[in-house]
């Protein structure tokens, strides 16, 4: 039976911030959600990175991820994907990564982009087969 475990990857920070690595290698799929407050005038832009390499990862080793972006769209159309997310006022929103890429990767980071304010979090949710 799948089981749902969710990491808080960061907490309210207010300043540019990129997330220790995550271990994700056993998971069967991937969403993070993200999520602003405290935002008078800037925003802040969300990436995950990923790697499908064991250890430290050199730089052409890492990736940023198309995500899903929950957009309201219509039946006909596709699935909206993104390679980030600005969030510009006091909301959240949940993108979700293609099973097929989750399964590929061995660990993720996410990082934030801070304009001039606010306060932001990032939440990983990885669905895996119970032991």
């Amino acid at each position: 039976m799948p089981v749902i475990q969710k990491s808080t990857v960061f907490e309210a920070k207010t300043v540019t911030t990129t997330s220790p690595w995550i271990d994700v290698a056993d998971a069967e799929s991937l969403s993070l959600s993200i999520k602003a407050a405290s935002i008078a005038s800037g925003n802040g832009v969300f990436v995950l990175q990923g790697t499908i390499v064991d250890g430290t990862p050199a730089a052409a080793d890492i990736h940023d991820l198309m995500l899903i972006d929950n957009l309201s769209n219509t039946n006909t159309q596709t699935p909206t994907r993104v390679v980030s997310k600005t969030l510009s006022s006091n909301v959240g929103a949940i993108l979700f990564l293609d099973g097929f890429v989750a399964k590929a990767l061995k660990r993720v980071r996410v990082t934030v982009t801070v304009t001039t304010d606010g306060s932001y979090s990032a939440y990983l949710f990885a669905k895996r087969q119970a032991n």
